[in-house]
């Protein structure tokens, strides 16, 4: 699938209830080892996800790994390396809290198989001082390359400069 985008109006709610797959070619084609360029742009799917889904079940799940407090900008990307024990078998979710004084982009990429990433907006952090971070949830295991490869690293690459206040890997549900 290509180039498919929902914009439902404004308040409204939206419930997919089912998906079917017509054909099925992937294992045939990409085995484990195989590497492509997959280059998402989410936009605000990973603001509205954490803030406005109503049952939360992502909450629930166990956290693998959590780094505090990095600094990120144009000239100095966060390079987090979750370890060499992921667990990948459920998938995975990047969690991060941010704080930024502008909007901006911040582009995750899988540092040992960088032919892939994820893009996304980040808002100007609104609230006051002292309260929360503004939240973003991203399906990191969307990508082929960090779901079948190896790599457990990821660059966070910002187009200004913010800090992640907080960064978490969850296991996937």
């Amino acid at each position: 699938m290509t180039d498919i985008r929902l914009d439902p109006p404004r308040g409204s709610k939206m419930e997919i209830v089912s998906v079917k797959q017509i054909h099925h070619t992937w294992n045939k084609y990409l085995s484990e080892g195989t590497k492509f360029n997959q280059n998402l742009d989410f936009k605000k799917l990973p603001f509205i996800w954490p803030n406005y889904d109503d049952e939360n079940k992502w909450r629930e799940t166990k956290v693998l790994k959590s780094f505090s407090q990095i600094k990120c900008s144009p000239t100095s990307p966060a390079i987090i390396d979750f370890g060499s024990s992921v667990n990948k078998a459920k998938g995975n979710y990047i969690y991060l809290k941010v704080q930024s004084e502008t909007q901006t982009k911040i582009t995750l990429v899988c540092v040992d198989e960088p032919s892939g990433s994820i893009n996304f907006d980040v808002l100007p952090h609104l609230k006051p001082q002292g309260h929360s971070p503004t939240e973003y949830l991203i399906r990191i295991s969307t990508l082929w390359n960090w779901m079948k490869s190896q790599s457990n690293r990821l660059e966070i690459k910002a187009d200004a400069p913010l800090i992640l206040v907080s960064v978490e890997l969850r296991e996937g549900d």
